[in-house]
């Protein structure tokens, strides 16, 4: 059994009244792993062991077990503890030699079009290159499985989900009029032991990257979005969340990042340090100006795709105001937005209310500014490690009056889905 969590917590010391002090850093997606009876590891998708003629890759410290053949074949062991259930991909093409790797990448490279298996710390991802016109738009991909089975694009092993078939998405190397890249959802047909996944290019220009027609998911894909504020439309499924404050409604979004655990501070705990902290890739969009809430509630649920899914969230009343440009001038990185702790800020009226077992963050745009677009890295860019991280650092509560302090230090017990 493969127990997860996406958080990590540290003892920091006492405080000087004697109280016990920590850092919770929250993730979207898991961080940590262990088999029953072992104590938590980081999960670590380097490749650990190598067979004599290399066409077997084990990535040994990640919750799943992936085999990549020689023959093209790719094994996927949703638990790497329970080898009786597996999902195996057979090469859709006949001429296709052992893979080339880069990095956690492997893929195969002909003339027009470019198949590729990524390994990442909590999934396993497909992807397709489409690199000009004479690339085939409908590719169809043999594959088999035990110990599993099939509802739609789900798989089940024993009642549990351990893979989701997604809807590809295509999205061509062009720009909309808002400066968004053209996507389009391909089809996919699912045929005795095998899946096709076609696509109309049309309105797409090349290269086109098409996403994965499967993934073997234990991270949190549905754990980030934004919103477009005209329509309502949510993209939680995308590898950019946008912050963006401007006059146009049609441009205007905010995000929502939501963080679970069961290590979060209790209901009335003093939070001395809070913040988000974002991965920016791009200088040409690193202006902030927006206001920051959280969800209040204690339990917030995933988003979804249905319209206006962040917008129609109760938030706080407190928020605090991000607002400075050119914050990557420095180079593209990590950085975090201002303190969310506050007095009358939006981290203490939710721990007022609250003992939440999940957080969510979201950023309301601004409608009195031309434009301040802040893009930041989503859960679904590859590799997934990129999402967004909430910081915390606080007390424990004080003992009770005329008796002496015992310190106990806090477990690492909070666990997130996939557990076996």
């Amino acid at each position: 059994m493969i127990e997860l969590k996406n958080s990590k917590t540290t003892y920091l010391g006492k405080t000087p009244d004697g109280r016990d002090k920590f850092a919770l850093d929250c993730h979207i997606n898991a961080v940590q792993m262990r088999e029953t009876g072992k104590d938590w590891e980081d999960i670590d998708p380097t490749i650990e062991e190598l067979d004599a003629d290399g066409s077997t890759i084990n990535f040994t410290r990640t919750p799943m077990l992936v085999k990549v053949g020689k023959d093209s074949k790719r094994r996927i062991y949703p638990d790497r503890t329970d080898l009786s259930y597996w999902i195996e991909f057979q090469k859709p093409f006949a001429s296709m030699e052992k893979p080339t790797r880069k990095d956690r990448w492997f893929y195969w490279n002909f003339a027009h079009a470019i198949i590729g298996v990524l390994i990442t710390n909590t999934s396993v991802k497909f992807g397709f290159r489409l690199k000009d016109s004479q690339a085939p738009t409908s590719i169809t991909i043999p594959f088999s499985t035990q110990g599993i089975t099939r509802q739609g694009r789900m798989l089940y092993h024993n009642g549990r989900v351990v893979a989701e078939l997604k809807l590809p998405i295509a999205a061509g190397s062009n720009l909309d009029v808002d400066g968004e890249l053209v996507q389009k959802e391909c089809s996919v047909v699912f045929g005795a032991g095998q899946i096709t996944v076609s696509l109309d290019p049309t309105g797409l220009t090349y290269p086109i990257e098409i996403d994965p027609p499967l993934e073997v998911q234990v991270g949190a894909s549905a754990d980030d979005a934004d919103e477009r504020e005209s329509d309502g439309e949510m993209h939680p499924v995308y590898t950019v969340i946008q912050n963006r404050s401007t006059t146009s409604a049609t441009t205007r979004t905010r995000g929502g990042y939501r963080f679970v655990s069961n290590e979060f501070p209790t209901q009335g705990t003093t939070i001395d340090i809070a913040y988000l902290r974002v991965y920016i890739y791009d200088a040409n969009y690193d202006d902030a100006y927006f206001n920051i809430h959280f969800e209040k509630l204690a339990d917030p649920a995933a988003f979804t795709t249905t319209a206006y899914n962040i917008t129609n969230r109760t938030i706080t009343t407190n928020s605090v105001t991000w607002s400075a440009d050119g914050i990557a001038a420095g180079g593209v990185g990590w950085y975090n937005s201002p303190s969310l702790c506050s007095v009358g800020s939006p981290a203490e009226e939710l721990f007022d209310a609250f003992s939440p077992t999940a957080i969510v963050v979201i950023t309301r745009p601004n409608a009195d500014i031309l434009i301040k677009d802040l893009r930041v890295r989503a859960w679904d860019q590859s590799p997934n490690n990129l999402g967004a991280i909430l910081h915390l650092e606080y007390e424990a509560g004080a003992p009770p009056a005329g008796q002496p302090y015992i310190s106990r230090v806090q477990g690492v017990a909070g666990m997130r889905s996939w557990s076996y």
